[in-house]
């Protein structure tokens, strides 16, 4: 009997997992859009797109012509599968946080983002993502040498 608590366990959260996650309420769910709205994380993708493509452009710069001609037919097939996955992104990101957050908390947030702080806090995220990068990369670099190191010692 002991064997099979365990597996009783799992199959029990697995067969009552559905009753824990209900469909969100109406007002969650506005609540919801409204906080994507304000954060313009309904836009994601067009600011995704853009770095692809800035990514993209700073590559094929590097192609001979006949090789640019095949990226750019590639790219424009990727830009199309691209835009078709992050159609409903933000209807998707609505519901889980309708999901997650209480109404209460989707009020609050919706608040804060829409007022001067959130605008800033909004506006300044990507500075403070560009301004952590060398710090990032140096972390990566130091843990990158350790684990050489740790594997080194293994051998």
């Amino acid at each position: 009997m002991k064997k099979l608590q365990p597996i009783l366990l799992i199959l029990t959260l697995v067969l009552t997992s559905p009753l824990l996650y209900a469909e969100p309420n109406e007002e969650a769910l506005k609540l919801a859009r409204d906080v994507i709205k304000a954060q313009h994380s309904d836009t994601l993708s067009q600011g995704l797109e853009m770095q692809f493509t800035r990514m993209f452009a700073a590559f094929s710069a590097k192609l001979s012509e006949e090789e640019r001609v095949k990226a750019e037919k590639f790219w424009k097939e990727a830009q199309a599968a691209l835009k078709e996955e992050f159609a409903d992104w933000p209807e998707k990101m609505a519901v889980v946080y309708a999901e997650v957050f209480t109404v209460k908390e989707l009020q609050s947030m919706k608040t804060f983002f829409e007022s001067p702080e959130g605008r800033a806090f909004r506006e300044k995220t990507p500075l403070v993502m560009q301004a952590m990068q060398p710090f990032q990369q140096k972390v990566q670099q130091n843990i990158q040498a350790k684990i050489k190191e740790i594997a080194e010692k293994m051998k």
